[in-house]
């Protein structure tokens, strides 16, 4: 039971990091809030809702590694790094980076995996020292002749994860059900499998540029979420 004395509006992610709850809420004007996981006693709420250093108005994604939290805020172009020691803010621009990184996922050696939906890459190991992408990886599955259309079926309410091990990187598609896996070793992605359980059915949204795909009524919807381990999806 978490202090009823603190109110949520829109929780959007819910994490466990060591001892502590990471609840994300980018609908009040902080938006990572932290509890005792046993007790669930509240912490504190930190980086604020806005557009200045070390603040971020919504996190697209979110994840914990090393007892620090790391955020993306697309819209800013930005990546949000707090540690949960200290409570020291890190700022970092993806203003340089191609392909304009919507989600983050965990990786190791002070690098993390950046996903975008560009014809850039798919995703990319984003070295955190050097702020440079070091490598990545930009192949599709070939389930249609358009890769606009494919990038849309993996990009619509697509969901991604990360082994413990991070050798393995998940997909899910929300339109169908393919299941994708990646492999990395040395820093190179490579492709590994590709499991087709629903062909995706759709149709295209009105006056989109590339074209993007939306459910139809004879859509048989996937996966909705994903959780893996080092041997189990």
């Amino acid at each position: 039971v978490l202090d009823n004395a603190f109110q949520f509006a829109r929780p959007s992610e819910l994490l466990i990091c060591g001892d502590t709850l990471v609840v994300c809420d980018n609908k009040l004007e902080k938006l990572i809030h932290l509890f005792n996981k046993e007790s669930g006693k509240h912490i504190g709420s930190f980086i604020n809702k806005g557009r200045g250093p070390g603040e971020a108005t919504f996190f697209n994604s979110i994840f914990c590694d090393s007892n620090k939290l790391y955020g993306i805020d697309p819209n800013q172009k930005k990546l949000i790094v707090l540690d949960f020691s200290d409570h020291k803010i890190t700022e970092y621009s993806t203003v340089e980076i191609d392909g304009w990184p919507t989600r983050i996922l965990p990786y190791k050696d002070g690098k993390i995996l950046l996903y975008s939906s560009s014809e850039t890459y798919r995703f990319a190991i984003y070295d955190l020292q050097s702020t440079k992408i070091i490598s990545s990886y930009n192949i599709y599955p070939l389930i249609d002749e358009n890769e606009q259309t494919v990038r849309s079926i993996f990009n619509y309410a697509g969901q991604y994860a990360m082994t413990p091990y991070r050798d393995k990187i998940v997909i899910a598609t929300y339109v169908g059900s393919i299941l994708e896996t990646l492999d990395i070793n040395d820093d190179i992605i490579t492709s590994s499998h590709c499991n087709y359980y629903f062909e995706p059915k759709y149709d295209y949204q009105k006056g989109t540029v590339p074209p993007m795909v939306k459910p139809i009524d004879k859509t048989i919807i996937g996966f909705e979420d994903i959780f893996v381990s080092n041997e189990h999806i």
